[in-house]
């Protein structure tokens, strides 16, 4: 028991902290296959409580609890499925709601001679329009629970001996995000980045990996870069004198954010497994509307195996 009190305190005691900040993972990073190296699991299904701690935009608190859980239909195809709550707080007050509904399909088409390549799609499915007000004050995209956007995810992993490469793409199909939020209603406060009626851009990323194993245990590290490949827009009003808007360009939302991962897990038996992802970024984009501002990510877990 007390190598396994070490184990996990030499996982959490990692470096988290990070002077930049960005992440803007969308959720395709830890989606399926494109989460990266897993460790092996001889068993069929998954059920898992995670409980994350993420800082955002003006160091905004955010608690994100989710349910998960991978079913496995046979040795080659797998279905996950994510259920997060999010739980924010910061200078402008505290919200919290169900967030964004996540769902995969990943098939593994080989596995030999110590190289495997899977593959997966998914959606995210929105849970509001993101549209969220305190005192009726409209909240900042950091605040709110849901994108506001039905997103389209894809991409495939390759595993070679203990490194692990991993590639994806996610589009926001379809695009309902309300967000009213103008920093004239909050005259006190710092401003966040303005996100009225966002329109959002679709993103890529890489994943590399190297793991080292033992019989019980996994760890690994990694980089992450993400790239936004457009500028993101928003709808504004034409004039204060009138109803009707406009689409304007944000400038400089487009761009790269480049991630250091690691990670790590400890198998206590055969059913049950504890886990914790951490991240930070190092380069950033330059204007990030969307909310997913992150200087640090922390989401310890633990799951039972069935």
């Amino acid at each position: 028991m007390f190598k396994r009190v070490l184990v996990l305190l030499a996982i959490s005691s990692l470096p988290i902290w990070g002077y930049s900040q960005g992440c803007s993972d969308a959720v395709f990073c830890t989606m399926g296959s494109m989460s990266g190296i897993q460790g092996e699991d001889k068993l069929r299904n998954e059920v898992k409580f995670v409980f994350g701690y993420e800082m955002g935009e003006k160091s905004t608190n955010l608690f994100i609890p989710q349910v998960q859980g991978k079913f496995n239909m046979d040795d080659n195809n797998q279905i996950q499925i994510k259920i997060p709550y999010v739980i924010a707080s910061g200078i402008l007050g505290s919200n919290n709601g169900l967030g964004d509904f996540q769902m995969s399909y990943s098939h593994r088409f080989y596995d030999k001679n110590d190289l495997s390549v899977s593959a997966t799609a998914g959606v995210r499915i929105a849970s509001g329009n993101a549209d969220d007000a305190i005192d009726g004050k409209d909240l900042p995209m950091p605040y709110q629970p849901s994108l506001g956007t039905y997103d389209f995810m894809a991409g495939m992993n390759f595993k070679y001996t203990s490194w692990a490469f991993a590639f994806g793409v996610q589009i926001p199909a379809i695009q309902q995000n309300d967000n009213q939020y103008t920093p004239l209603q909050w005259p006190d406060e710092s401003a966040y980045f303005e996100s009225t009626n966002l329109i959002r851009k679709p993103d890529v990323m890489l994943r590399v990996e190297k793991a080292f194993e033992t019989d019980n245990a996994l760890f690994k590290v990694g980089i992450l870069p993400i790239y936004h490949l457009a500028n993101d827009e928003m709808e504004v009003y034409s004039d204060t004198t009138s109803l009707n808007t406009e689409r304007i360009e944000i400038e400089n939302s487009a761009g790269l954010t480049l991630n250091v991962t690691a990670g790590g897990s400890y198998k206590f038996n055969e059913h049950w497994v504890a886990d914790i992802q951490m991240g930070f970024p190092i380069i950033t984009r330059e204007v990030r509307p969307d909310g997913l501002t992150r200087s640090f990510v922390i989401r310890p877990g633990i799951a039972y195996r069935f």
